[in-house]
């Protein structure tokens, strides 16, 4: 019965007739699942630009477009490889016995 009564005020127009219809439900299941999704937010740039990341928590996925400036990508592989370097030769001095 609610179901004729929702159809009938789907149709189209101010009436209609002899609306027929069928319905058969075999089995009905409904499973909630609760995520938590952490929504981040943020300004750059000189305009202003919005940013927003999503993350899934529970697959860690993170879902979202972050702006990517090439000179601080590559000043930061720069100062990585300087750092790497100092502790190799660190290193190096000390398994010679010379001590810093």
């Amino acid at each position: 019965d609610r179901l004729g009564e929702k159809l009938s005020r789907f149709m189209p127009g101010d009436k209609h007739r002899s609306l027929r219809f069928s319905a058969e439900f075999r089995e009905e299941t409904a499973s909630l699942v609760l995520l938590p999704v952490w929504i981040g937010t943020a300004r750059y740039g000189k305009e202003g630009e919005q940013i927003r990341l999503l993350l899934n928590g529970h697959s860690g996925e993170v879902v979202g477009r972050v702006p990517k400036s090439p000179w601080k990508i590559a000043l930061f592989i720069l100062a990585l490889v300087g750092v790497l370097a100092f502790v190799l030769s660190v290193i190096g001095a000390m398994s010679q016995g010379g001590g810093l």
